[in-house]
């Protein structure tokens, strides 16, 4: 199943891409129980606090993911609004959220 997501994100480890890319592409994968992260060389990682966040608007992502924890049990809406407070407040942070489930 995650190599389908994989190749629906177009995800490519970072030894596929030719020349240097201007961002490195990652992945964040939950099963309701637990959350790792697929890094740019095709690695799996688990976190340390529980969240992940990636590139310039994570700082923003944690502590939005932080307070929310606190109030909500969906995960969904919690990733979509730590995501969605990281691009109001990160100039670099933005684009289309994508959140997809796998049966």
């Amino acid at each position: 199943k995650v190599q389908n997501l994989w190749k629906e994100a177009d995800f490519r480890r970072r030894d596929e891409v030719e020349g240097a890319p201007d961002y490195e592409q990652q992945l964040i994968l939950a099963n309701g129980q637990e959350i790792w992260g697929l890094d740019p060389d095709g690695e799996l990682w688990r976190p340390e606090w529980g969240f992940i966040a990636i590139g310039s608007g994570s700082r923003f992502a944690y502590g939005a993911a932080a307070i929310l924890d606190r109030w909500s049990s969906d995960g969904r809406s919690l990733v979509i609004e730590a995501i969605e407070t990281a691009a109001r407040f990160d100039a670099a942070t933005g684009g289309d959220i994508r959140v997809l489930r796998v049966e």
